[in-house]
């Protein structure tokens, strides 16, 4: 059964809080989130788009901290839905919120009110990147509000950040460890960005704060998300969604961007997979020179990668005179299969080159392609 979410953007109004990544005065502006009375159009709207038999539907109220709002005005939105839960055209309410917005009362409210998913923006288990970023809350604390809302029979999303002041590679594969511990249902991922009118702004023209490249950040999303698959926990999104304001100039101002982040992402894992796979094939045949690369048709800008960027290293690395892809309906997503001239063909799925795959998030060694490439020196 597929997943689909009709999301509703709720900014926060009137928050307090003063997080540095957050541009305070935009997501506080009047107007900006639609009224109760337009989400029964937008629920109509994308049901009849939608093949119910197929798929399971959640309003999802995004962009802020749903429990901080009025009781009020959480009670006008979750109104909207109930019509459609109760005939099951809803399968439940999705929304987001900070970790020290949930106590046992609003669980109990939320769930009655059919709420079914509570995602927490943790963006770091680490208290120091916690405390210079302007979170006000603890990692325990974080770690608690978890349990909490699993505990109250809701599925639990965990929101990470990457980049944040005081982050650091340990930092990162430390929250992406604890995250794991919680087991939760989902995972979103999203390096920081510098928007106008932050704290971040400041910082970055005070050079007390350098952002990730785009190359860090896609290597370190990589190994939180092979982390994450390697315990089966479902990565929903890396990379924040390319919407008009991110698009619109002078917003971003520094930071990893990229309409396609999680695109890139995945192709870094689908270069290294192919790797380990035709590492397997050469030391079974050695001497090949001409090596075709099949995955599923929908994978095939992931196995090649921007500018065919993973085809030329993968060949500078295995020395193949010559080596293609080409795309095979017959194999699974995530799959990969190699056909070498004379008729022999291997494959590797996602799941048997997560087993395999050495882990720097639990056992801080070198990355895979960097010990590969010294294998081969």
């Amino acid at each position: 059964m597929k997943h689909a979410n009709i999301a509703v953007f709720i900014p926060h109004l009137g928050c307090p809080y003063k997080c540095l990544f957050c541009d305070q005065n935009r997501i506080s502006r009047p107007g900006l989130a639609p009224p109760p009375s337009d989400i029964p159009e937008l629920i109509q709207k994308h049901l009849s788009t939608m093949d119910r038999n197929q798929t399971e539907v959640e309003l999802a109220f995004f962009g802020g901290s749903f429990t901080a709002l009025p009781k009020s005005t959480q009670e006008a939105y979750l109104a909207m839905a109930r019509p459609y839960l109760g005939r099951g055209l809803l399968k439940g309410v999705r929304l987001s919120t900070r970790p020290d917005c949930v106590d046992q009362e609003s669980l109990d409210f939320l769930k009655r009110w059919g709420v079914s998913t509570i995602e927490l923006g943790i963006q770091s288990f680490d208290d120091r990147v916690l405390y210079m970023s302007g979170r006000e809350y603890s990692a325990r604390q974080a770690e608690r509000a978890c349990r909490m809302v699993k505990a109250a029979g809701f599925s639990l999303g965990i929101q990470l950040m990457l980049g944040l002041p005081g982050d650091d590679e340990a930092a990162v594969y430390h929250s992406t460890r604890r995250a794991v511990s919680l087991a939760p249902d989902l995972v979103r991922i999203y390096p920081t960005l510098v928007i106008k009118d932050t704290g971040l702004e400041n910082m970055l023209a005070q050079g007390s704060y350098l952002p990730l490249s785009l190359e860090q950040a896609v290597e370190l999303s990589k190994e939180m998300y092979i982390a994450f698959q390697s315990h089966n926990i479902p990565v929903v999104r890396m990379g924040l969604h390319p919407g008009e304001e991110l698009r619109c100039p002078g917003t971003v101002l520094a930071g990893p961007y990229h309409p396609a982040f999680g695109e890139l992402v995945q192709q870094a894992v689908f270069k290294e997979q192919a790797l380990m796979l035709l590492g397997d094939i050469e030391g079974e045949t050695p001497g090949i020179s001409k090596v075709l690369l099949l995955v599923n048709q929908r994978d095939l800008s992931k196995m090649i990668g921007n500018n065919r960027r993973n085809l030329l290293e993968i060949q500078q690395i295995m020395s193949f005179k010559e080596l293609s892809v080409a795309g095979r309906e017959d194999l699974n997503s995530d799959e990969i299969a190699v056909f070498i001239a004379g008729g022999s063909e291997r494959r590797l799925d996602r799941k048997g080159f997560v087993k395999r795959r050495r882990d720097p998030i639990n056992t801080g060694s070198g990355r895979y392609i960097e010990e590969l490439k010294k294998t081969r020196i």
